[in-house]
């Protein structure tokens, strides 16, 4: 088991996670633990020693504190000394290491808590979910998330504990373009006309049929598919048959603040979401939002306001694309007020901090 660099601190929080690779949730850990030693704490971060997961522990930096482990039964008394225990669990199994660690222990869950699929997958899915991760559980004190709708859906459905700490993007980092810089990152993206992105694993309840199928009826844009994901070919297959030169479909990009800043608009007709990292970004970075109507969304972007949150069927969508696409004052308006909702009440700053205040209450003897 290898380890890096130790700090000192007043808390010591331990997290541990059974990712086997990078995607949202670990990129929340990589932006949010390097933070928390700010406020005077210890920080444990407890990974998989699988090479996938090494580019996160470069991003972590010296200040946080990694052990690799190959199973994780290893870590049942590595945390034994930490002031509060954190579990965030891509896999129901995981959960037995709860059996092993005192009390607080808690979960960290950034899980899709809906999928909203037709013809009655989206019950399935909850019931799934209710018979392995929230039955797991049940072994915390509590769950913490990363949306208040989240916090309240646990609640009301599964009789969890559980407290929502919004997610937070760094400002600087997604931020609106200059005139120049903008002109400049067109032409190196090969954007000429107005262009929507879509930054998203290539996967079912991402929505990439609906999304191909709404590019076709809005012909006046470009729309810009980002993503990894073994789906990514049929996707490009099907655009071809479909006719949809509008529709680009691209690997992912390690240079997303620069591709937003490129962009004119996030289009992300996603069937499930708990609190959107890619969302959020975009909107720091000044872009309209059209989006599906569903919980995580609402949350995030009034419809009208920030951008359109409609029903996830093509000709809907369309419209919402349309009227932005055609309008450029109102799509100037809806990123002007899409970035000042994120100042306000996703500044990576103040979430962190909001974090640290309740994990500092959780962890009081």
């Amino acid at each position: 088991m290898g380890e890096s660099t130790t700090v000192p601190g007043d808390k010591h929080f331990f997290f541990a996670t059974d990712a086997p690779r990078i995607a949202g949730s670990e990129i929340w850990l990589a932006e949010t633990l390097p933070r928390l030693v700010a406020y005077g704490s210890k920080i444990t971060l407890a990974l998989p020693a699988t090479p996938t997961l090494d580019p996160l522990v470069s991003r972590l930096g010296p200040k946080v504190r990694v052990l690799r482990y190959e199973n994780f039964t290893e870590l049942a008394f590595e945390a034994e000394r930490a002031d509060i225990r954190l579990l965030q669990a891509w896999f129901p199994n995981t959960y037995r290491l709860l059996n092993y660690w005192r009390n607080p222990r808690w979960v960290i869950s950034h899980d899709q808590l809906l999928y909203h699929y037709p013809l009655g997958l989206r019950t399935l899915y909850q019931l799934i979910f209710r018979y392995t991760k929230a039955r797991a559980m049940r072994k915390a004190d509590g769950v913490l998330t990363c949306s208040r709708w989240a916090a309240e859906h646990l609640e009301a459905v599964y009789g969890l504990k559980a407290l929502g700490v919004p997610n937070g993007v760094d400002l600087a980092k997604f931020r609106p373009p200059d005139p120049k810089e903008r002109e400049h990152l067109r032409r190196r993206f090969g954007f000429t006309r107005f262009t929507w992105v879509m930054p998203a694993r290539y996967s079912v309840e991402k929505n990439h049929v609906v999304a191909l199928l709404t590019a076709r009826k809005v012909p006046e844009a470009d729309f810009i598919f980002v993503g990894d994901g073994a789906l990514r070919p049929a996707f490009n297959r099907l655009a071809r048959l479909l006719g949809a030169r509008n529709a680009r479909f691209w690997p992912f990009v390690e240079d997303m603040p620069e591709l937003y800043r490129a962009a004119d608009g996030l289009f992300f007709p996603s069937l499930a979401e708990n609190q959107s990292l890619t969302t959020l970004e975009a909107m720091a970075s000044g872009l309209p939002v059209v989006t599906s109507d569903i919980p995580a969304q609402r949350e995030l972007v009034e419809n009208g306001r920030e951008g359109f949150t409609l029903p996830p069927r093509p000709t809907l969508l369309a419209e919402g694309l349309a009227r932005i696409t055609q309008d450029p004052a109102l799509a100037d308006r809806m990123g002007r007020a899409a970035r000042e909702r994120v100042a306000r009440e996703h500044d990576l700053k103040h979430t962190t901090r909001e974090l640290f205040r309740i994990l500092s209450m959780l962890s009081a003897p």
